[in-house]
């Protein structure tokens, strides 16, 4: 038979628990788990902390997340990667870049070593913080690391630039996403690069890239011709900006239809005044 000893949880039964409360989002009942397991003087591991902080990166919960990592010390656990990667993301998820950066700091001075996740979840820790210059940074020390940027990381620094109003720069990213790593830019790609344009007036790069959608199969979207359509609002083309409206409609796009009459009636209105504000001046 077996003995009531062997029917106690061990800390690898634990790991599971805490694992599938990661899985499914249930960031308090993965730190009720951890800490039952200690209440059993049962010693975590790095995979416990693993997926306590996993578990508060998906749940949005950074502050809970750096009190664990702050923890792990107390048990004598030391951090890897994969816990650092848990740590940033919660971080990049709260909007914290400054905390990523120095989680960041704190990972290569335990002598370790980043990954592709460290590196683009700080850059989009950064992004959404504002700070394209350090975004860009974390890209281009990723070649010297031996690391490759993928699609999402590619974004990213894409976005921070547009963040940053700096659409030239998101061009030249551009440019390096589909010349030199042989990666292919989805529609999120475009569409930051498109609210890049649209802030820096730039309607007819937004209307190139617009036309480089669809000519590489990626099918634009609501956000894709509104972006645009502001293009050229800002750059006076009303009158492009209003085939762009049919061609929305055309392609049965769905899009609030108060906004799409608003929207109408904003550029005919823009439309009919260019004239007599030329004839003003």
């Amino acid at each position: 038979m077996l003995s009531v000893r062997s029917l106690e949880p061990s800390i690898i039964a634990f790991n599971s628990a805490i694992s599938a409360c990661e899985k499914s989002q249930q960031w308090e009942m993965s730190l009720w788990l951890l800490s039952d397991a200690a209440s059993r003087q049962l010693a975590p591991s790095v995979v416990t902390f693993g997926a306590v902080l996993s578990a508060c990166e998906k749940g949005e919960q950074w502050e809970r997340a750096l009190d664990i990592f702050s923890n792990m010390r107390q048990y004598d656990v030391i951090p890897n990667v994969i816990t650092f990667n848990a740590l940033i993301s919660a971080f990049e998820k709260g909007q914290q870049w400054e905390l990523a950066l120095a989680a960041l700091s704190a990972l290569r001075s335990c002598g370790l070593s980043p990954d592709e996740v460290t590196i683009s979840a700080a850059l989009s820790a950064c992004e959404k913080g504002g700070q394209w210059e350090r975004s860009l940074a974390l890209l281009c020390g990723m070649e010297k690391e031996g690391l490759r940027a993928d699609v999402v990381t590619f974004n990213a620094a894409i976005s921070a630039c547009n963040a940053g109003r700096r659409w030239e720069l998101a061009l030249e990213l551009f440019d390096q996403l589909r010349e030199s790593t042989g990666l292919l830019p989805d529609v999120v790609t475009y569409n930051a690069l498109l609210s890049a344009c649209e802030r820096g007036r730039q309607w007819q790069h937004a209307l190139s890239l617009l036309q480089l959608m669809s000519a590489e199969g990626i099918a634009p979207d609501v956000f894709s011709f509104s972006a645009a359509m502001a293009a050229c609002e800002l750059g006076t083309r009303w009158d492009i900006a209003l085939s762009l409206l049919a061609e929305l409609r055309q392609r049965h796009i769905a899009l609030d239809p108060g906004g799409l009459q608003h929207g109408r009636q904003r550029l005919r209105q823009r439309q009919t005044m260019a004239p007599c504000v030329a004839a003003a001046c």
